[in-house]
């Protein structure tokens, strides 16, 4: 998995050395550093998010104004919306033209990190389809495309909050505490690198939840005709089954083929 090749590389610091073997393991040179109070690979950083991310906010549209809301086609985030997926590709609601330029949300492309701050605090997805977001969520754009890197080091963001905090719990998160929290970010190179075994990994997950997204929607449209009686069990029902079932077995297929790649990597 991306994370675990995460993991492996900047939080055991075992990533390929110039001879590539694990740098740790094989006895790269580990430096004091004062702010994290620990040791980290020579070269690398220690700095806040904001070294390799821009952070972004969100903001609401008036709601009492119909034009910004009915029939938008805009999916507009907010942290009801997490399902636990690592892509967000679709909302509850929607918002139009006019309340996108009405609101101080952006419309954030695809591979933003979004972090919910309020309500379901500590959240994170990966924008998978051009969105708006609420006031209750910040947003991380990569300064160098490289979301993949960014995605995980979010999440050891949160791990450092949710220590400073009271555990898992804590009430909101604001701008400041992303600027203040010092991370170890690696260096240009070696993300670089890490984007590019794990672009392929995620890029699979991505398809993989786009399936299950258009999977599930086709259940929800075949359900209701199977109660009412529109299709029947011993012929409509067994074409529809037959269709459902070979685009589940592609899904499987594709899952598969995107675990293969994990433990490639």
């Amino acid at each position: 998995m991306a994370k675990q090749l995460y993991d492996y590389w900047f939080v055991q610091f075992d990533f390929p050395d110039e001879n590539g073997k694990p740098y740790k393991s094989s006895g790269g040179r580990m430096v004091w550093n004062e702010k994290l109070k620990r040791e980290i690979p020579e070269n690398w950083h220690s700095d806040n998010v904001c070294l390799i991310a821009d952070i972004l906010s969100g903001g609401t549209p008036s709601k009492r104004i119909n034009e910004y809301w009915n029939y938008g086609h805009i999916p507009f985030f907010g942290p009801t919306d997490y399902n636990g997926s690592m892509f967000q590709l679709q909302t509850a609601d929607k918002i139009t033209e006019s309340g996108l330029q009405h609101c101080s949300s952006s419309l954030f492309e695809e591979n933003t990190i979004i972090i919910t701050a309020r309500g379901s605090i500590g959240k994170l997805v990966i924008v998978g389809t051009p969105m708006a977001m609420n006031q209750s969520c910040y947003a991380l754009k990569s300064k160098n495309k490289e979301y993949e890197y960014l995605y995980f080091l979010t999440i050891q963001l949160i791990e450092s909050l949710k220590a400073k905090g009271s555990g898992s719990v804590f009430k909101s998160i604001i701008a400041s505490d992303i600027e203040n929290t010092m991370l170890c970010v690696a260096n240009k190179e070696i993300i670089s690198l890490f984007c590019d075994k794990a672009s392929p990994i995620m890029k699979q997950i991505k398809k993989n939840t786009q399936e299950i997204m258009h999977l599930t929607k086709q259940r929800d449209d075949l359900l209701p005709l199977l109660m009412n009686g529109q299709v029947s069990v011993n012929s409509d029902l067994a074409v529809l089954y037959i269709i459902y079932g070979l685009k589940y077995q592609n899904y499987e297929r594709e899952h598969h083929s995107g675990d293969s790649c994990e433990n490639a990597a």
